[in-house]
């Protein structure tokens, strides 16, 4: 591979950079729905749990009675 010349600098940008500035919270922006206070935590229950194994949730799966036709047709 040839050898391309040396690498021009990056050009240095006219205005230097300023980072974003964050706004105040007002109606306009999300904030706290109460002022001053802070959410309370989630209270501490444990859900009830639904066996897998129970006959009683949904429909018992069953195999089809009549095939479509078989699983890798031979021509």
């Amino acid at each position: 591979m040839s050898n391309p010349g040396p690498i021009p600098e990056a050009p240095v940008p006219e205005t230097p950079y300023e980072a974003p500035q964050t706004p105040a919270p007002g109606p306009d922006t999300p904030g706290t729905d109460v002022p001053g206070t802070t959410p309370t935590e989630a209270p501490d229950v444990t859900p009830t749990e639904i066996p897998v194994s129970d006959p009683d949730i949904g429909p018992a799966i069953a195999p089809d009675p009549m095939p479509t036709g078989p699983a890798n047709p031979t021509m």
